[in-house]
């Protein structure tokens, strides 16, 4: 039998009981690849679009570690719609957020805000596709995922009840409880107001068979006898930027390599 290292590379399934993974997966490629200006100062870490319109903080101090903010302009006090994501939430799933709200500032601006699709059934579609169990109650639809540790739930609001652009009521929740301990669970959540579009795409990557990588020594010990591991090499699935990230550059105009990009 062949002995295991901590710091061995696997590629792990599902992927949203891997861990936290590298934060800079979310980072890295707004600045350097789409241009978002950065601040630091004691508490957090900010990327903001250069239009103003999309702001990703990281923040240490707060019970969300990870806030994803979008503006229907850039004036506006306060957001149209936000995006949270507590500790231990894995980068992947952030970041695919992230990418596509970036690509789409050079391609479908608009969509950032509108919703056209209304049905909420849209956003929680490629997780009834891979069979997690639906489930409903009062004015809650709640998914949960094969092994039962993921649920992601809907919370209906009446019409004549829904508040204003920008507020803190959420709606759309995703909580992962796999352990006792704190770094064995993480939620993210969505204001009401999120484009359907996103709210798919995140539970699109909450469903994916994709594996992620990991060295051995993040895994959660808990997810242990969850998960699926395969061997990988230490690079494998690491690659500087992913498809989206690398169309997003295409059409950025201002970028050094724009239209010149190759995918690695």
């Amino acid at each position: 039998m062949t002995d295991h290292q901590p710091s061995d590379h696997v590629l792990v399934s599902p992927r949203y009981l891997a861990g936290q993974g590298d934060p800079g997966t979310v980072l890295r490629p707004l600045v350097h690849v789409h241009e978002f200006q950065h601040q630091q100062d004691d508490v957090r870490l900010t990327a903001t679009s250069q239009c103003g319109q999309v702001q990703v903080a990281f923040e240490p101090n707060m019970p969300y570690l990870w806030r994803v903010s979008v503006r229907r302009d850039p004036a506006e006090e306060r957001p149209h719609w936000q995006a949270h994501f507590s500790l231990y939430t894995p980068a992947e799933l952030i970041a695919a957020l992230t990418q596509a709200l970036a690509a789409d500032l050079y391609t479908r601006r608009a969509d950032l805000t509108i919703e056209r699709t209304a049905s909420p059934t849209t956003a929680w579609r490629p997780l009834a596709k891979a069979s997690w169990h639906l489930s409903e109650a009062d004015d809650t639809t709640t998914l949960v995922s094969p092994e039962r540790r993921l649920a992601f739930r809907h919370s209906f609001t009446p019409p004549g009840q829904k508040t204003s652009p920008g507020c803190d009521s959420d709606v759309w929740d995703a909580e992962c409880d796999f352990g006792m301990y704190m770094s064995e669970r993480w939620r993210g959540r969505f204001s009401q107001n999120t484009p359907m579009r996103y709210l798919h795409l995140f539970t699109a990557n909450l469903a994916s068979p994709t594996p992620v990588p990991r060295a051995r020594a993040e895994l959660p010990a808990a997810s242990l006898p969850l998960v699926t591991l395969r061997p990988a090499n230490p690079r494998s699935g690491m690659r500087p930027f992913s498809a989206v990230e690398l169309a997003g550059a295409m059409f950025n105009p201002r970028h050094p390599t724009h239209g010149n990009l190759s995918h690695h």
